[in-house]
């Protein structure tokens, strides 16, 4: 992927970051994986990238078997917070982990609007389409 499209979402994340202190991780990866670009405090971005990826398809599949149609978002809550895995257009995923005194509301709006922009991006940049 090219420098330009890493950097224009490494700064859409940080802006993000900035405007919700709470949040402990955020990441950008694609349907297979890789990491595009992450800010995490803790944690191997590699695997977490990964296992997001694998959540989001493994999630799709069980929402398809139940016919609830197309999934939008996975919600991960844990005794310390709360992960989110969106997806971002056919080939990315958007992942931001939140402690616990982050509003639920409030991350599902950030999810949303952040990852309008990130599919843009793919989209204008014409990111590779994953087989």
């Amino acid at each position: 992927m090219e420098q330009s499209v890493e950097k224009a979402a490494r700064a859409i994340l940080r802006q993000l970051q900035g405007t919700e202190p709470g949040i402990q991780a955020l990441a950008w990866v694609d349907r297979a994986g890789q990491v595009v670009t992450a800010l995490f405090q803790t944690g191997n971005q590699d695997r977490v990238g990964a296992m997001s990826a694998s959540l989001l398809a493994l999630s799709a599949a069980a929402s398809r078997e139940v016919a609830l149609g197309p999934l939008h978002q996975v919600i991960l809550n844990g005794a310390e917070g709360t992960m989110l895995l969106t997806g971002t257009g056919k080939d990315h995923v958007l992942l931001i982990a939140a402690d616990t005194k982050v509003n639920l509301g409030r991350l599902l709006l950030h999810a949303q609007s952040v990852g309008n922009r990130l599919a843009e991006l793919a989209t204008r940049s014409e990111v590779p389409v994953l087989a």
